[in-house]
């Protein structure tokens, strides 16, 4: 049993092909980081549901700023399919709040656990694309 794992070759990856974007119908990476950052884990019992930006927010100090930049990836992706700036801005705004408000002491966390900016961007970015067809977003790409 142990022999058959000598015998797989894998195959190299390409230099090209590690360095390329996702390509259009490839959103299946901000839905899951926004579901991981607003709403992966639900209190038993009931429907809350909260994510990792909730328990991160926790980490005095540091916290809110990891969310803060592992949120800002959505931004980044909307940026490289085509979003428009005023999307871009709208989507860093909601960024800049629930990091700003996040540091508050215990009310930050509430806000956190209820505000959801990720949620809110990916909706942004699925509305740009439905209200403005020709905005320059691939039309495969957030697809319900």
């Amino acid at each position: 049993m142990r022999e058959s794992w000598k015998t797989i070759e894998a195959e190299p990856i390409r230099p090209a092909e590690a360095r390329r974007p996702a390509e259009a119908g490839d959103d299946a990476d901000l839905e899951f980081l926004a579901g991981m950052l607003d709403d992966r884990f639900r209190v038993p019992g009931t429907n809350i549901r909260f994510g990792l930006d909730a328990l991160i927010g926790l980490i005095p100090g540091v916290g809110d700023a990891v969310s803060g930049v592992l949120s800002s990836y959505l931004i980044w992706r909307a940026h490289q399919l085509g979003a428009s700036k005023l999307t871009l801005l709208r989507m860093a705004g909601n960024v800049a709040i629930d990091s700003a408000i996040g540091v508050v002491p215990i009310f930050g966390d509430l806000f956190d656990w209820r505000f959801r900016s990720n949620r809110r961007n990916l909706e942004l970015l699925r509305r740009q694309r439905l209200t403005s067809p020709g905005s320059g977003i691939r039309r495969a790409a957030f697809r319900r």
